[in-house]
């Protein structure tokens, strides 16, 4: 079964929790005619995963944030929008390898960069933008590893 009140948390918060946040900073942000709203995010957003969740609500979030990204260049305002998107983190602590994990500093130097250099969207850390590339190239039938049939035992 799924667990609807498990997905219904998560909505609430990386859905709702996220675009009223959002709205609020944006609205600050027109009233006072500039500004930058930067929002950690995640590469999970990029296709569906078995945490469906979690998946859509960064997809939303990447969405959302390249809708006021292109409603301040509408209203012609220097308000800079920057989606950081960060690697599968979480699941790098979870496993607890250091293969997929990166020096804070160099997770921190990158987004200070990405922000000075108003970027509209960052793949923290570098390797993650490779990552998140072949993520998209790959066909349905290799990325649902689920399709994939064991080998047989000899005999």
């Amino acid at each position: 079964s799924l667990p609807w009140s498990i997905d219904q948390h998560t909505i609430d918060i990386n859905v709702m929790g996220f675009a009223a946040a959002s709205q609020c900073i944006f609205k600050l942000m027109c009233e006072q005619g500039y500004g930058q709203l930067a929002a950690i995010n995640s590469i999970a957003g990029q296709r569906g995963g078995p945490n469906m969740a979690y998946h859509a609500s960064k997809a939303f979030a990447a969405n959302y944030l390249q809708g006021l990204s292109m409603h301040a260049q509408r209203l012609k305002l220097p308000i800079t929008i920057t989606d950081i998107q960060l690697g599968l983190f979480d699941k790098a602590v979870h496993l607890r390898t250091q293969l997929l994990l990166s020096p804070i500093d160099n997770v921190a130097g990158q987004i200070l960069t990405a922000l000075k250099k108003g970027k509209r969207r960052v793949y923290v850390t570098k390797r993650w933008r490779i990552v998140a590339w072949i993520n998209r190239l790959l066909p349905e039938y290799i990325y649902n590893t689920r399709h994939w049939k064991p080998k047989k035992k000899g005999g």
